[in-house]
């Protein structure tokens, strides 16, 4: 069943609405309002009328009474920035209720506006807004552009919050357009920023578009685990609008597992929620839920009652997506009637619509745009590096005109001034031969890196793709361990491109990035395994961190698997440090531990971290007593501890 509008439903929900707007009541401005006020003060109260009504979907459709009576001000019309304000307020309505075509064109003006006035802020605001809903249309290549230029403006700003909500955005167009590993990658970078500012919205919004994307991809266990954090967090927010996307998500699930009857009851629910709330898009989402499953229940006549139902207001919102998915459920309901005249129409509807969101020219298009982007990052980059490298030249260049100097000051001693500065020239020339050398071999390193990095990331999806056409668990298994230990030698590549020292990685970085991926991985939480971690911050070269990243891989990934069964709580403890000129690992976790009798002689995963710890010339100490305790020491090692 196609299901494209879930993947992008939880798209930007930010807003650049005034935040002491959200500490007004409206009726207390409206109570300001009958009062005869002087132009000014009028205009002000009116913008605030506006914005605060669009805060509570029981008030938006107040929002273009104030608007409208704010231009019949006098002097209104001919302040440009003033009727700008009050569109962009409009736009913002109009989406809220569901009619995005009317939305969408008010957002170009403001766009075309603020783009001529050099106002990034809310040029940013209003290009987030045209691309979430050219994606909910089924316009990918608008969608993609508008996106793009929302990311850029938040990075060049280094503005966290908004750099997070960006990068969902990029996920959820990546996942739009079947890229899922990209999108993915995009989540967990998107899901790590929300987490360290806090956002709580911004993490519900990031597990609700995580667990619809583990859904259609098959993994249910996953799936479960991110859809019932968006329930958590949700809940704990009271946020109705979520809470109707937690029940449609749930149902979405529950349908893919086979268990029919719950999803219909959550669809339900989530039905009921939105029905309250003003956007005819939700709404429509719901029904479209609802008549999949009725399908799959044998109740098909209420299927096409359902599916029908898309087509009203469709005028407001003109969603291709949601014509698409009417359309084959159109096709799937009478088909399953033996009505085949109206399947075939309808499947003919289906695949013309299709044709028109996904022909072959336009994902050309939108791979070349993609790639041109990554492209554009790539050369801002070496930017940076040529402009180092005009200072460099600068400063020789002022060295040159000092020896030029000194060699006119001391003319009478001509011939051995000439020969100091002949010698001096060649100095200087073979001097800048080794600057521009030794800056091509840092940019070829860095590209390197780069390229390695991201030819591990393809071996990465090319596993998880061929995992998903293998119906054998034990394989499964093999090719998800082959999949984690591949990332933790990704992440030491990407760490080193990063870096102005590209020798050596930074223990510190490496090692809670590796820990944060494994519990993603593992869809284990915080709450229920106590992560403390004591890395000292040292840089260790490439050639004894991936084996040293592979062990800690191992170990780290067993406790997660088998250490707290049955939902046991616990603590895992990671440490790191110097030790006698050396170096000491230590994973501890305080779970039910093991007998080493019990591990087969031919176990992978053992004989690994025994195969290792050799050729890294280590210790491995292994303790069963009050949990699982594995050190591995070092006798010898070339560390640079920063200062």
């Amino acid at each position: 069943m196609l299901r494209s509008g879930l993947r992008i439903a939880f798209f930007f929900i930010f807003t650049p609405l005034a935040l002491w707007s959200q500490d007004v009541r409206l009726d207390s401005i409206d109570k300001l309002l009958s009062k005869d006020l002087p132009t000014v003060q009028l205009t002000e109260l009116l913008l605030l009328a506006a914005e605060t009504s669009l805060i509570q979907d029981s008030t938006v459709y107040k929002t273009k009474s104030y608007t409208s009576e704010l231009r019949t001000l006098l002097g209104v019309n001919s302040d440009s920035a003033l009727l700008i304000r009050a569109l962009k307020l409009d736009a913002h309505a109009d989406r809220i209720s569901g009619n995005y075509i009317r939305s969408i064109e008010q957002f170009e003006i403001c766009h075309d506006y603020f783009s001529r006035t050099g106002d990034t802020l809310n040029l940013a605001f209003t290009a987030n807004q045209l691309g979430s809903m050219n994606v909910f249309m089924g316009q990918n290549e608008k969608a993609q552009r508008y996106l793009f230029e929302v990311y850029n403006v938040y990075k060049a700003q280094g503005n966290k919050q908004k750099l997070a909500q960006a990068t969902n955005g990029l996920a959820i167009y990546y996942n739009n357009t079947n890229q899922e590993d990209k999108a993915i990658e995009r989540y967990i970078e998107a899901l790590k920023m929300f987490r360290e500012l806090k956002d709580t919205m911004g993490q519900a919004n990031v597990h609700a578009n995580l667990g619809i994307t583990y859904t259609d991809r098959g993994e249910f266990t996953k799936a479960e685990y991110h859809i019932g954090m968006q329930g958590k967090l949700d809940s704990l927010l009271n946020t109705q609008w979520g809470l109707g996307f937690f029940f449609d998500y749930l149902g979405y699930l529950r349908e893919k597992q086979g268990r029919y009857q719950e999803a219909y009851q959550n669809h339900l629910q989530s039905l009921k929620i939105r029905e309250n709330l003003s956007s005819h898009y939700n709404i429509t989402e719901s029904r479209i839920s609802l008549a999949a499953v009725l399908i799959r229940l044998g109740n098909y006549d209420e299927a096409i009652a359902e599916a029908n139902k898309v087509f009203e207001n469709y005028e407001e919102r003109q969603s291709l997506h949601q014509l698409q998915s009417s359309y084959q459920l159109l096709s799937e309901a009478f088909e399953a009637k033996k009505e085949i005249v109206p399947a075939l129409k309808y499947h003919k509807l289906y695949k013309k619509i299709s044709d028109s969101i996904f022909n072959t020219d336009l994902i050309e298009t939108i791979t070349e745009k993609d790639a041109k982007f990554e492209k554009v990052q790539k050369e801002s980059e070496i930017a940076m590096l040529n402009l180092k490298n005009e200072s460099s030249q600068k400063v020789i260049g002022q060295k040159d005109r000092t020896i030029l100097i000194g060699g006119t000051g001391f003319f009478f001693v001509s011939l051995l001034c000439v020969g100091l500065y002949f010698i001096t020239r060649k100095y200087l020339k073979q001097k800048q031969q080794l600057a521009q050398a030794l800056s091509d071999k840092d940019i070829l390193l860095r590209e390197i890196h780069h390229r390695v990095k991201n030819n591990l990331q393809l071996v990465s999806s090319l596993l998880t793709l061929q995992g998903r056409s293998i119906d054998s668990k034990s394989a499964q298994k093999a090719i998800n361990e082959g999949r984690s230990r591949i990332r933790s030698m990704a992440l030491i590549h990407q760490d080193l491109y990063q870096r102005e020292n590209i020798t050596s990685v930074n223990t510190q970085q490496y090692f809670k990035n590796l820990c944060q991926e494994l519990f993603t991985t593992y869809c284990v939480s915080e709450d229920k395994v106590a992560l403390e971690m004591a890395i000292e911050d040292i840089s260790v070269d490439v050639d004894t961190l991936v084996p040293l990243g592979l062990i800690t891989n191992e170990i780290i990934s067993n406790s997660l698997k088998y250490a707290f069964p049955k939902h046991k709580n616990g603590t895992l403890k990671v440490v790191l440090k110097g030790h006698n000129g050396g170096l000491y690992l230590m994973v501890r976790d305080n779970g039910i531990g093991y007998d080493p009798n019990d591990i087969p002689a031919n176990s992978f995963g053992t004989r690994l971290i025994h195969s290792l710890s050799q050729q890294l010339e280590a210790e491995l100490i292994i303790s069963t007593k009050n949990g699982t305790t594995i050190e591995v020491i070092m006798d010898t090692l070339n560390t640079d501890k920063n200062e």
